[in-house]
């Protein structure tokens, strides 16, 4: 035999065959590979990863070593538009392999011819790589003789999801139509390659493997009836242009399985998707051969346009050929020794078996990626639905199958739809026909993407992974091709009879693509012995698969964070996001934290090292870091005395924490006021006792102070403070020698640039500044007062009055100046700083140096006595000759300076600071009262005294009111304030002591000693009290209940209990001037004729409306009505009276026999009349009726003889005749008259009668 012709296998390099797509081919195929294996492993070695290379020598030489060394080789690489592929040329004695399908460069034959030697040689090379493969796999080989083995490919679907498949691909249990098989991803299949070979020896055991599919066939026949029952052993074919396309889907799949090895994976981890069926157990409720045997026959030959003959078989599943036995276990089995399917009875014995349910158990919860079935010996199911179920008893659909679009409509209330439709939701549930044909009738296969189309299928959104969540898979078939009456349904060649013998669902495998819900933390998993506790979904199984975390996550199923990565909530990982679980900054103190949703972090749990904190930062109580030291190190505990402290010390540094009288680093030492081994607290005040002292045991007070432990102040003083030598400081008190203590204040401050004035010493000239807008000060230029020296500013009123409250706080002057620029011969002057003039006539002043740098000062100046002095009357103008003592008087006392506070009537604040100054700018003045600082504590210093009778004030500076200030003399510099009555019995504040008159007198009095209470008042104005003169009420105070003008005080004072109210009252009053209508003492009641209620605000007394009746004196209800009347003010007619009321109301008087009642109409008096009467009294018959006594009986006039025969005389009854009629009734025809009938009117006369008849 010529050897056959070489053939060239090309493929680019960037997409070299893996694992994936190698290991997925039948064995049938391998030997033809064998040939190019040498050069793959040595090309691949630097572009394939290390697993892949492994994978592929292991698989390969595992069965193909023995003829590699005899084979001889030729590789060609060449590069080409960008791409890099690899021509493979192999030559063999017995065989050859092809592989196309990929975008190939045309060669021409001179180049090949020119690179073949170059090739050669790196051919040749890598027989040595060769060896050590070889060497390697032979020791894998006999290690994996030791354990089972259950071959594994690894492939990706176009959404870039991992299928692991763990079908056994050996030849002798697969056959040669698993070349064919395929899987459904996305919807499109992923199609495995088919190789061919041209070689004798490949036919030769191409018809070896034939023979045996042949054989086992038969085995499948039962030995009798006429052909197979069992699955078609036909091989599946395909021309080139098939197989290229085959071939061109899988290389682009291995395109993406190569760019997502490059790509970084920054979104989520998923396992691998794999076969979960071959873990489940399997259940259906009808099975061919169950009762024992049954025949059935295919329906291949009831097919219309076919001529196949009639192929029958057996099922039993009590016979000991186990070839006719369909478990239904063999649908799921991974190791299907007898080639075994399931199927299900037939309709002949009885139409109830074309409703078949399966259920699956998947044993744990999976996410279920693609259902596959494939029949076996009949056609696909036409019509079923897919369930799914986490319980096992809770379904839920997935999809409905119909065959046609009428078919999904009658059966499930769907339309139909094809493969291509693209859903709404991720949740949406439709009825497909894509699936709805009859052929193939034996080996179809059906497919089912539960992603496929749906919007968030890239994403993998939440909603459409708990689609896809389940553990109990059911498949309830409902109906068959060969019952089918609709739309896409086939004409059967067969009778009814021949066809239900026909009808059967079998299935030869169920594929469940699906992978465990790890939450997008793990891409491995791993089998676990030991089931998890507590878990209801792993009961009955030997061993589970579990999640191999990352992402820092936790449990079975990676659904949580581990203890210590609790820093963000726990998020799934996407495609997009790896949202991995980040740590708890705990310092290394803890092992576990719990996410905190209000703080939005991790909070750290059983701190360790004696730390605690949300981050475990901080010491437990007891415990400290020293300083310098890191969050990470431990915490030790306190070194403290357990005389001087709880033990506890401060978490920085260990300083202890003491208890009362203890102090040190430790608390070992006595704190100041403190003493004895046990630092018991001195009883002395410090405040008060004489200095080193206070613990002496003997408490020695100081001068001003007083009792058992110095504590108190002597009468006359107050401020107990340490800083004071006595101790405490005299009261002042205006000098009238009261008691005084420490005022409770609060610190304010005042300032403001308004209403400032620039003047000199004495106050005789005044000069108004300008405000500079700039620098938001004041500014005056120094030529207006040109011929003064000492310039001052003049405070204005908000300064001013009586300041006590100042007393010990401070007063803060900010000023600058501006002097003649050029070197003169000017200087600093000097002068107060400040000028405070009383009311009393002292002027005082404060400070005189000299700034003798810069030309701004900021003067802090305290409100006490101290460094103040008195400046001299005589001193006119303070002269940069003058001596100081000129203008430096005596110093003064705290009575002098309290009495200036007392009445504040001028504040000059220093102007002039150079000789050579042309202008003075006022920046602020701020004077403080009750403290030095805002906010600061409040000061002790003003004094709040305990007043005789007739002063007031906090030093009793101000007189009382009822008396008035008289001033006296005294020789030391000011005036004395003296308070005393007024004769004005207590109502005036001023008043004339020469003349003895009253000013304003107040208090609702008047007179010339205030002694009369005013108009609409009473009391008795001499007992000298602001509520002599109370105001009247009559009955209330307020204006709209306050009826009399005046009062007038009764001669005397009883308690008077008022009858009508059942309130006491003090009657020392009367109101003298109740208007009409109003009585009592205070108007407080209506009189006789009027109603109301004085006493409630808004109410007043109103006449009575009742026709000069009386009422009541509250409500004004008359009491009394007259003329037949009633209601609230007499306004209507009583029952069975009519009228006006206002002149009287008269009785109804309704005939008895001829009304229906003795009422009548308040208004008119018309009575309510029977039938037949009528009038106001009902007394008179009504038209149509007479004989009133007779109880108006009816007229019953005759209607020929009668004018009107429903009317007639009420009175007797007599009707009106026409003429000629006479009677009663009017029925009969006067003397002379005849012929009363209807047609006439009336009775005819005999003259008449007689022309009539001549």
């Amino acid at each position: 035999m010529h050897p056959p012709k070489p053939h060239r296998l090309k493929m680019p390099l960037n997409r070299l065959a893996t694992p994936t797509t190698i290991m997925s081919r039948p064995r049938f195929a391998a030997f033809n590979l064998r040939l190019f294996l040498p050069c793959l492993a040595l090309t691949l070695l630097c572009q394939t990863s290390a697993i892949y290379t492994k994978d592929l020598m292991h698989h390969r030489l595992k069965h193909h070593a023995d003829d590699l060394l005899s084979t001889q080789h030729v590789s060609r690489l060449r590069s080409a538009n960008g791409t890099n592929y690899q021509d493979f040329e192999m030559n063999a004695s017995s065989s050859s392999a092809m592989w196309s399908g990929a975008k190939i460069s045309t060669f021409t034959r001179l180049e090949q011819e020119a690179e073949e030697h170059s090739k050669q040689e790196q051919f040749l090379s890598s027989q040595n790589h060769y060896h050590h493969h070889r060497h390697h796999h032979q020791r894998h080989q006999e290690t994996n003789q030791h354990a089972p083995s259950q071959p594994t490919t690894s492939r990706k679907t176009k959404s870039g999801l991992l299928i692991e498949s763990n079908l056994d691909l050996d030849a002798e249990h697969t056959g040669e139509a698993a070349a064919a098989s395929s899987i459904d991803a996305f919807g499109g299949e992923m199609d495995l390659l088919q190789t061919s070979s041209t070689a004798p020896r490949h036919h030769e055991r191409k018809r070896n493997r034939q023979n045996q599919r042949k054989q086992r066939n038969g085995r499948l026949h039962g030995g009798n009836g006429g052909g197979s029952g069992g699955p078609g052993s036909s091989g599946v074919t395909s021309n080139n242009g098939q197989r290229q396309k085959l071939q061109r889907n899988a290389l682009r799949l291995l395109n993406r399985d190569s760019d997502s090895q490059t790509a970084p994976n920054v979104g989520g981890l998923f396992p691998q998707l794999f076969n979960v069926a071959t873990r489940a157990s399997i259940t259906v409720n009808a099975t061919c051969g169950q009762s024992g045997r049954e025949e059935y026959c295919k329906l291949v030959d009831a097919y219309p346009h076919k001529k196949w003959a009639t192929q029958c078989g057996i099922c039993n599943a009590h016979s000991s050929d186990v070839t006719k036995h369909r478990p239904i276990e063999s649908v799921i089995s991974h190791n299907n020794m007898h080639d075994q399917w399931w199927q299900s009875p037939t309709l002949q014995y009885g139409r109830h078996y074309e409703y078949v349910t399966i259920t699956m158990d998947l044993k744990q919860i999976y996410q279920i990626f693609y259902v596959m079935l494939t029949s076996a010996n009949s056609p696909r199911p036409a019509s079923w639905i897919l369930e799914k179920s986490l319980d096992g008893v809770n379904f839920q659909p997935w999809q409905y199958f119909g065959r046609s679009d009428a078919d999904c409509r009658q059966r499930y209330d769907l339309p139909g739809q094809n493969g291509k439709y693209l859903f709404k939701n991720d949740t949406e549930v439709i009825c497909t026909t894509q699936f709805s044909k009859a052929l193939p009738m034996e080996n179809a296969d059906l497919h089912v993407s539960l992603l496929k189309n749906r919007p968030g299928a890239m994403e993998q959104t939440q909603d459409i992974m708990d689609f896809i969540t389940a553990r109990y898979i059911r498949f309830r078939l409902q109906g068959m091709h060969s019952t089918a009456n609709l739309d896409n349904s086939v004409y059967w060649q067969l009778d009814a009879n021949s066809l239900e013998k026909r009808s059967f669902y079998s299935l030869k495998q169920i594929r469940v693509s699906a992978r465990l819900n790890c939450h997008g933390h793990a891409e491995k998993t791993r089998e676990l012995a030991e089931k998890p506790k507590g878990q209801m979904e792993f009961s009955n199984l030997e061993s589970t698969l579990q999640c191999e975390c990352v992402h820092n996550t936790c449990g079975p199923d990676c659904s949580q964070c581990c203890p210590l990565y609790q820093d963000k909530p726990f998020r799934n990982g996407t495609t997009r996001e790896a949202n991995e679980c980040e740590i708890c900054q705990c310092n290394s103190h803890a092992e576990s934290c719990f996410y905190d949703p209000f703080l939005r972090r991790g909070i750290c749990q059983d701190c360790q090292n004696n730390t605690t904190g949300n981050e475990c930062e901080q010491c437990l109580p007891g415990f400290y870091r020293p300083v310098g030291s890191l969050s990470t190190d431990a915490c030790l505990p306190c070194e403290c005395s357990t005389k001087g402290s709880q033990g506890l010390c401060q978490a920085e540094g260990g300083q202890c924490i003491c208890n009362e009288g203890f102090q040190g680093r430790y608390c070992e030492e006595c704190a100041q006021g403190y003493y004895g081994e046990d630092c018991r607290k001195c009883e002395c005040d410090s405040r008060g006792t004489v200095a080193d002292t206070e613990c002496s045991g003997l408490c020695m007070c100081k001068y001003n102070v007083e009792g058992e432990t110095c504590a108190r102040c002597r009468d006359g003083f107050y401020d107990l403070s340490g800083d004071n030598v006595d101790g405490c400081s005299p009261c002042w008190c205006s000098g009238l020698q009261a008691t005084c203590s420490s005022a409770k204040l609060s610190t304010l401050a005042f300032e403001t640039l308004n209403d400032w004035k620039v003047t000199d010493i004495t106050l005789s000239q005044m000069a108004i500044p300008t405000l500079d807008t700039d620098t938001n000060s004041l500014s005056y230029s120094m030529f207006d007062l040109s011929d003064v020296e000492a310039i001052y500013w003049l405070a204005p009123q908000g300064y001013l009055g009586n300041r006590l409250t100042s007393y010990g706080s401070r007063l803060s002057i900010h000023v600058n100046w501006v002097t003649i620029r050029g070197d003169t011969s000017g200087k600093p002057t000097a002068g107060p700083h400040v000028i405070l003039l009383g009311k009393n006539g002292m002027k005082i002043a404060y400070g005189d140096e000299e700034f003798t740098r810069g030309s701004s000062a900021v003067i802090n100046i305290t409100l006490e006595e101290n460094q103040w002095y008195h400046v001299p009357a005589q001193v006119q103008d303070i002269k940069t000759r003058m001596r100081r003592t000129d203008y430096h008087g005596t110093e003064v006392t705290r009575s002098h300076f309290m009495s200036v506070l007392t009445s504040l009537e001028a504040i000059l604040i220093r102007a002039a600071f150079h000789t050579d100054q042309v202008e003075t700018n006022l920046e602020r003045v701020i004077m403080f009262s009750g403290g030095t600082e805002l906010g600061g504590v409040a000061t002790t210093r003003v004094e709040q005294c305990a007043c005789p009778p007739g002063y007031t004030g906090l030093s009793c500076e101000s007189c009382d009111f009822g008396y008035i200030r008289t001033y006296e003399n005294s020789s030391d510099h000011h005036q004395v304030g003296r308070c005393k009555p007024c004769p004005c019995n207590g109502h005036s504040n001023s008043c004339d002591l020469q003349s003895g008159n009253c000013g304003n007198c107040m208090h609702n009095t008047y007179g010339e000693r205030c002694e009369r209470c005013k108009r609409g008042f009473y009391g008795n104005p001499l007992q000298g009290t602001a509520n002599d003169c109370r105001p009247c009420a009559c009955p209330l105070l307020v204006a709209s209940n306050n009826f009399s003008p005046s009062c007038q005080l009764k001669t005397y004072s009883i308690m008077d209990i008022n009858p009508v109210y059942g309130v006491v009252e003090n009657a020392e009053y009367i109101c003298t001037q109740c208007p009409p209508g109003y009585t009592g003492d205070h108007c407080e009641m209506c009189d006789d004729g009027y109603y109301g209620n004085p006493t409630e605000i808004g109410n007043s007394c109103r006449p009575c409306d009742c026709d000069g009746g009386p009422c009541d004196v509250f409500t004004g209800k008359c009491i009394i009505c007259e003329g037949n009347t009633e209601g609230w003010h007499c306004e209507r007619c009583k029952m069975g009276f009519w009228g006006d009321p206002s002149v009287g109301c008269e009785p109804c008087a309704c005939f008895e026999e001829g009304s229906d009642s003795a009422v009548c109409d308040s208004t008119d008096g018309q009575c309510l009349c029977k039938p037949r009467y009528a009038g106001q009294k009902c007394d008179e018959c009504d038209e149509g009726y007479a004989l009133l006594d007779q109880q108006c009986i009816p007229c019953g006039c005759d209607e020929f003889g009668s004018i009107d025969a429903h009317s007639c005389d009420p009175e007797n009854g007599q009707c009106y005749c026409k003429p000629g009629v006479q009677g009663l009734k009017c029925n009969e025809c006067s003397e002379g008259y005849f012929g009363l009938k209807e047609e006439s009117n009336g009775c005819t006369g005999e003259f008449k009668e007689i022309f009539f008849i001549f």
